[in-house]
């Protein structure tokens, strides 16, 4: 008998830490990816809209394991060549940089998201109360065909079906074996460092 809790004490437990629920997402129009750069002389920023976004609607599987999440559709492939900005000759030496005829999509594979101060009811909770998450996700960036594993913080807000966040990282373009160019016979050096803000605005709903 006792051994009969015990089971039935383990099962509700695991239940709780990892569960796998059907997700519906989608992308609002209001998302966007900025990348930050500079030369010796100015700054230049580059901009992918959320209405570039492939979808906007997703489906696939939400897993929760204590305070990790994975997402069973977990890749997304971006234009280069939607990204548009102020300063022409920057964006066309960018994707000159990047190689965009050759390699016309920038790939970014969520691995898992780690969650701090993690409650399991924030993420499919429809309250309309706002609650903040704060966490890290690990993400694989594929660009030039070469790809790179990085840390990205985030924090975000839920407030029913909404869910909105941002999340920064910088990293050097020679992470993919990427030269830093020159122009002007020289004059104009590009940095390799590149600072990258994600913005998503969603609604997604769990059918648990």
């Amino acid at each position: 008998m006792v051994k009969s809790i015990f089971l039935i004490l383990l099962i509700t437990i695991t239940g709780d830490l990892f569960s796998q629920i059907p997700t519906t997402l989608v992308i609002k129009k209001e998302s966007s990816i900025v990348i930050n750069g500079t030369t010796n002389i100015s700054k230049f920023k580059l901009t992918l809209d959320g209405k570039d976004f492939p979808g906007p609607k997703f489906l696939f599987t939400t897993n929760i394991e204590s305070n990790k999440i994975t997402l069973s559709q977990n890749k997304i492939s971006l234009s280069v060549n939607k990204f548009h900005s102020g300063n022409i000759l920057a964006l066309n030496g960018f994707l000159k940089l990047i190689k965009s005829k050759e390699f016309p999509f920038l790939d970014i594979e969520l691995n898992d998201i780690n969650l701090s101060d993690y409650n399991p009811n924030i993420i499919t909770s429809s309250t309309k109360t706002n609650s903040n998450i704060i966490g890290m996700a690990s993400v694989v960036i594929t660009l030039t065909g070469v790809s790179r594993n990085y840390e990205i913080p985030f924090k975000a807000v839920k407030m029913g079906e909404v869910l909105t966040g941002e999340g920064d990282i910088r990293l050097t373009i020679k992470d993919f074996g990427l030269i830093p160019p020159t122009e002007m016979m020289g004059l104009v050096k590009i940095s390799e460092w590149i600072d990258i803000s994600i913005k998503f605005n969603s609604s997604a709903t769990y059918n648990r």
